[in-house]
């Protein structure tokens, strides 16, 4: 595996919008290849290690490179060490405890973070999130994208700073540009800990975590954990903290769902600081608790009084919010998510089942709407469909975050399967929901993230286009489709040589932006293109039309013809048959006439006939008397 970054490639770009300029970026998290089967399937995975997707999109046209942060993953996989030994901060991946020291003490220069998370943009910046409290701050705009345009920010400044245990995948972004995120955090004091959540802001241009809310989950205290017969260390007490995927915030609210994760504190009180060069995931017990509630977290802006509120459900959460809007009132609240079975999503990144060429299906997913009465302090918890959906990656139309009128989110149907696709829900009745697909013609295609990017003067919600990373394993090419978020039918693609295949994730996160990070075209300029390809995208389905009706006016041409020519045939049948059937009548009319005339010439001789018959009767004999 190439662990160097890619030059600046050309695609070779087909139908991309000339308005569209900016930056569509992807973590890379693995390579597409072949199995010994000669079968498609993800043949290498390294960890999300820092490696950035970088599609360019300037005037129609498509440029492709890569990049890696520099962190002890990348030092580590540069110089050889065998897989088995990971010496950074993981997910779930186990770590070597020496290779980490190693790394720790050789270059205290680079994170042992990988910042693998998801993106926000940060003025003429974009932000990369880690699990941990460090971000990448990236800047694009440089003409020499080195390493000088990569910087670590909101590291731990003191060692009297709280250790992050972790922080959310997922941050929001409000409509002022502000970041929002939590994290879990605790502060030792062994044998205790103070286990506390802090909710933070990260406000536009700014390089400073503002804690908005800390919220202490209690104390622990090493003498409440035992270790089971399969080594584990578990707590003896309940513990009211539990994992969070993400956070939502509307106009005067915050809000967090807790999933049924439960902090383990045992790892944190045995091994001090060390618990940071363990996987996160170990601090986490998913098995189902019947004594965990699920609960929703709300914080008012403006007082920062906060509210925990239980949830009523029957699901081993991992829970994915989607967006949140408010009531004018502010009574209600209300929050869209999807929600899987915990211990099954997270149990399908095993890197085992990635591997597998027969991996378990996708994780199902339920599109839920958490409503929250914050007058009775209650939460209801209903379906949007019924059935359930293996989606996952969901966007919006990022103007219409917070707004209660939104109807419309895109996802990936299938993640990580050849028969992928992206689909289109509208949600807005809740009796049920109508679905929109696009899926790519190829046939062995893996589909990753996607983003919306709206239309220059749109008005309605799905007038944009979703760009869609895509890898076409049989074609060793990668992929950057554009799909009308309204029909669902793809307007252009660029593709990828097959040189740069490795180069190409099977997952990841992704993030689009325009305009704030394009190429200074003033954005009348922009709207202008925009106007004049759907002008052009217009004309063309007007040709298309009039061929249409120009072929169907010459089609109903020949068949009227022959319509005529067959009125006029059975015409001249009828016509020549009531000619013949007219003659016949007058024929029959000459025989009566002339057969009156014959009866005219007896007349005479039927009176003299009359007369001889009286003659005779006068001439008959009288009869004898007696």
């Amino acid at each position: 595996m190439d662990y160097n970054e890619t030059p600046t490639v050309t695609c070779q770009s087909k139908f991309i919008p000339k308005w569209l300029k900016g930056y569509f970026i992807r973590q890379m998290c693995g390579s597409v290849g072949r199995t010994a089967y000669g079968n498609p399937a993800v043949s290498h995975f390294f960890d999300c290690v820092g490696m950035l997707g970088i599609y360019h999109i300037n005037n129609g046209l498509v440029h492709f490179s890569s990049r890696f942060h520099q962190t002890h993953a990348l030092t580590s996989l540069k110089e050889n060490y065998p897989t088995s030994t990971i010496g950074w901060r993981t997910f779930r991946t186990q770590t070597d405890e020496h290779s980490c020291l190693r790394n720790e003490q050789t270059r205290p220069d680079l994170s042992p973070y990988n910042p693998n998370m998801a993106f926000s943009q940060h003025g003429d910046s974009i932000l990369a999130y880690s699990h941990g409290p460090e971000f990448y701050q990236v800047n694009f705009r440089e003409a020499n994208m080195g390493r000088n345009s990569s910087s670590r920010i909101f590291t731990r400044r003191s060692p009297d700073d709280p250790i992050v245990l972790h922080d959310t995948a997922y941050k929001t972004m409000d409509k002022n540009g502000t970041l929002w995120g939590t994290y879990l955090a605790a502060r030792l004091r062994l044998p205790e800990a103070d286990i506390l959540r802090y909710v933070y802001k990260v406000e536009k241009g700014c390089q400073q975590k503002v804690i908005v809310a800390k919220i202490s989950a209690g104390t622990v205290n090493a003498n409440m954990c035992n270790r089971r017969a399969d080594g584990r260390l578990v707590f003896l007490q309940p513990m009211v903290e539990g994992y969070v995927h993400s956070i939502a915030v509307t106009e005067n609210y915050i809000i967090l769902a807790m999933s049924r994760g439960t902090f383990n504190p045992c790892l944190l009180l045995s091994l001090g600081e060390d618990v940071v060069r363990k996987p996160l995931m170990d601090n986490f017990n998913f098995e189902f608790d019947y004594g965990k509630t699920l609960e929703a977290t709300v914080i008012i802006k403006q007082s920062l009084y906060v509210k925990f509120l239980d949830i009523s459900s029957t699901y081993q959460q991992q829970i994915s919010l989607v967006n949140a809007f408010e009531e004018r009132d502010g009574r209600h609240l209300y929050v869209d998510a999807f929600i899987y079975d915990a211990i099954s999503y997270f149990n399908f990144f095993n890197l085992q089942n990635l591997y597998s060429m027969s991996k378990d299906p996708y994780p199902r997913a339920a599109l839920v709407r958490l409503t929250v009465d914050l007058m009775t302090e209650s939460v209801k918890l209903e379906n949007i469909p019924r059935e359930y959906l293996q989606t996952d990656y969901p966007v919006i139309n990022p103007a219409f975050l917070g707004r209660k009128d939104y109807r419309y989110i895109y996802a990936v149907q299938e993640p990580f399967a050849a028969y992928s696709s992206v689909l289109k829900l509208d949600i807005a009745g809740k009796e049920g929901y109508r679905t929109n697909a696009w899926r790519p013609t190829e046939k062995v295609t893996y589909l990753n993230e996607i983003a919306f990017v709206q239309f220059p003067k749109a008005k309605a919600e799905d007038e944009g286009i979703l760009l869609v990373s895509a890898i076409d394993a049989t074609a060793n090419q990668g992929f950057l489709y554009v799909i009308d978020a309204r029909t669902m039918e793809e307007m252009g693609n660029a593709s990828i040589p097959g040189a740069t295949i490795e180069a190409i994730s099977s997952g990841g996160h992704s993030f689009c932006f325009n305009q704030a990070m394009g190429d200074n075209t003033p954005q009348k300029a922009d709207a202008l293109n925009f106007y004049e390809e759907q002008f052009e995208h217009m004309s063309k389905q007007v040709e298309l039309l009039l061929a249409d009706l120009r072929g169907s006016l010459s089609g109903m041409s020949h068949l009227v013809a022959e319509n005529i020519a067959t009125f006029e045939s059975v015409t001249n049948s009828a016509c020549e048959s009531a000619e013949a059937a007219i003659r016949a009548s007058h024929g029959y009319i000459v025989g009566l006439e002339a057969q009156l005339k014959s009866m005219q010439s007896l007349r005479p001789i039927a009176a003299e006939i009359a007369q001889f018959r009286a003659f005779l009767e006068q001439c008959e004999p009288m009869p004898a008397s007696r």
